[in-house]
């Protein structure tokens, strides 16, 4: 199934109709390896979780699903690319969702030039993202270019479901980029840890 339909009006945060949820890719092979994969048509697409991913993704969706009860049968947008996808499959086995839709509006950053190399490449960009949300440094894409992306998946999703529990399956950089949306601080300034997912932890949007 694909992703819902979306335009391109303005998205009020305050006023959506659904409960929204991040939840973050366990550990992968590619953080193991210590290179940037972030292409789900290239190496985003080879590397999946490490064994001890999919653990991380189990304890830490069963832990929360004792918390918040409401996750059970949510609806799961799930980014393209193989570790998140994994992650989703993972995921499914606590949390049965009554739906599962594969969303390339919350795929990875596009990391352009530096895809396939370190992740160490990941820090050179984060001051530039402070400093201008719509900078494009090294081509790498945008903070706001991946804002819109998501507010668009979430238009749709808002015209599609109502009173339900939304559960986004993505990835680090660009779930920081999003809670900092919802918690109305642009540009995401690093280091800030209560705007930092770990690997497979889940947190409420809004």
């Amino acid at each position: 199934m694909t992703s819902p339909g979306t335009d391109s009006s303005p998205l009020d945060l305050s006023a959506l109709h659904n409960q929204y949820w991040g939840l973050r890719h366990g550990t992968s092979e590619a953080i193991e390896l210590g290179i940037i994969a972030y292409d789900p048509d290239g190496l985003g697409g080879r590397y999946g979780l490490t064994p001890h991913g999919r653990e991380e993704v189990t304890t830490s969706v069963t832990q929360a699903l004792m918390q918040y009860p409401q996750l059970k049968n949510c609806v799961f947008f799930v980014s393209p690319l193989r570790r998140t996808q994994e992650t989703a499959d993972q995921a499914a086995k606590i949390l049965t969702p009554t739906d599962r839709i594969t969303a390339a509006e919350i795929r990875e950053r596009n990391f352009a030039e530096f895809e396939g190399q370190s992740l160490a490449n990941c820090s050179k960009i984060w001051p530039y993202d402070a400093e201008d949300p719509s900078s494009e440094p090294f081509g790498v894409e945008s903070v706001n270019a991946v804002r819109s992306r998501f507010f668009s998946l979430i238009r749709g999703i808002e015209d599609k479901y109502q009173g339900s529990t939304i559960l986004l399956i993505s990835h680090g950089d660009p779930l920081h980029i999003i809670q900092a949306a919802f918690q109305e601080n642009h540009p995401p300034v690093r280091p800030n840890q209560n705007l930092h997912f770990k690997p497979a932890e889940i947190h409420r949007l809004n």
